[in-house]
């Protein structure tokens, strides 16, 4: 995915997931639409390393989010890492 590409290519190195100091922050503000598949593009994505949701939103720090955008990205998050598990 392009946004993925384009602003999250750091998160591609294992290195990155395993050192404890880093940490990306997402900002919403302004952000008025959240669909569910760029939700599972952008972050379900990083399941495919078997590493889980709660893992994943530990590194990538949402900020500005409405609950409802959250609970989108929750839930790809989630059905990802299952999709992973089968």
């Amino acid at each position: 995915m392009e946004f993925r590409e384009q602003f999250l290519q750091d998160l591609e190195s294992s290195e990155w997931w395993s050192d404890p100091k880093k940490t990306l922050v997402l900002d919403f503000a302004g952000v008025t639409r959240l669909g569910p598949s760029w939700a599972n593009e952008v972050f379900a994505y990083y399941t495919k390393d078997n590493r889980k949701p709660d893992e994943i939103l530990q590194k990538i720090q949402l900020k500005n989010i409405s609950p409802v955008k959250l609970e989108t990205i929750q839930v790809e998050l989630k059905n990802g890492y299952r999709r992973g598990k089968e």
